[in-house]
């Protein structure tokens, strides 16, 4: 991705300061998002109109069988309007 390959290329230039990443819907996918976040960057973008929220996966039991989840529970449009009215914050996908 051309938006990566310049982030590197300054990265060293901002190293220790608070960076936002401003971006397009287009660069909101997963990669992209955790590259900047591995880089201590914040991100802001629209999301785009094919992504789907959910919370961290529950933790496993001790000898639950069976493969592992990998999403926890769908946010919700009625669940996202309930957190901002409440004030709530979320930091996982």
């Amino acid at each position: 991705m051309a938006a990566k390959t310049l982030i590197r290329a300054v990265y060293r230039l901002l190293d220790g300061r608070k960076v936002r990443v401003l971006v397009d819907s287009w660069y909101m996918r997963r990669i992209f998002i955790e590259s900047m976040l591995a880089r201590g960057f914040d991100v802001i973008g629209q999301v785009r109109i094919d992504t789907r929220l959910y919370d961290e996966p529950p933790k496993r039991k001790k000898g639950q069988r069976g493969r592992p989840r990998k999403y926890g529970r769908k946010y919700t449009p009625k669940r996202i309007a309930h957190a901002a009215s409440h004030g709530e914050r979320s930091e996982g996908w």
